[in-house]
């Protein structure tokens, strides 16, 4: 791997499982209540008005689900076994 892949590819890793967190923590608040929501409804952005809306699916699917498989699959991409193939 040469000097400049290595923090590329270390940097797209931490990015990807940071992904992975905010859109687990996001589908758990979709499934279950989005009062676990770190915004709150009284608040200048409505977090959980914006996590239910009609716009918050694709084809039926929660956007926070997509993200959720999205940043799984860029993790395992972002593996230093998968840089070096």
């Amino acid at each position: 791997m040469s000097g400049v892949a290595r923090p590329i590819s270390t940097i797209s890793l931490i990015l990807a499982l940071a992904g992975v967190g905010v859109s687990t923590y996001l589908t758990i608040a979709h499934y279950t209540s989005p009062e676990i929501l770190a915004c709150s409804a009284s608040g200048t952005i409505d977090c959980a008005r914006v996590t239910t809306s009609e716009q918050s699916t694709v084809l039926g699917i929660p956007v926070a689900v997509l993200g959720l498989v999205f940043f799984v699959t860029m993790s395992g991409l972002c593996l230093p076994v998968a840089w070096r193939s």
